[in-house]
């Protein structure tokens, strides 16, 4: 399947379809969050006090919510803005198709910082089409 992706003019159309698709959409997330005062606090708040759980009972990702309380929260700011122009920098690069590759990896991550989080949302499809 990569092989067709790569090789052929069929494929090269669905990867182009998909990476504006996926593009505009980051690009409009990351716009209402620099225009509109973004804080990632409440978020972070929320995912420290109700961990992802495992069927279990225990905590899936064990290490995240010690990440999130020690690193994360003390500096809320500068994530906060990271988060921000980190989404309307991935949509930026995937519309405008300059480093596609990075735009598409930094993307990846965040979604699954956000499903670290318990966050579901378009999470899953923007990881299957990243």
């Amino acid at each position: 399947m990569v092989k067709w992706l790569r090789s052929s003019k069929s494929g090269m159309w669905v990867i182009t379809v998909i990476r504006l698709w996926l593009g505009f959409q980051w690009l409009m997330d990351g716009v209402g969050k620099v225009t509109g005062g973004f804080s990632a606090k409440g978020f972070v708040a929320n995912a420290i006090a109700n961990p992802v759980m495992d069927p279990h009972g225990a905590q899936a990702v064990g290490w995240y919510t010690p990440f999130l309380k020690s690193f994360v929260m003390p500096n809320i700011n500068v994530f906060s803005f990271m988060v921000a122009w980190g989404e309307l920098l991935v949509g930026l690069g995937l519309l405008l198709g300059t480093l596609t590759t990075a735009a598409a990896f930094f993307g990846v991550v965040m979604n699954f910082a956000y499903l670290f989080a318990g966050t579901i949302s378009t999470n899953p499809t923007y990881v299957l089409l990243g």
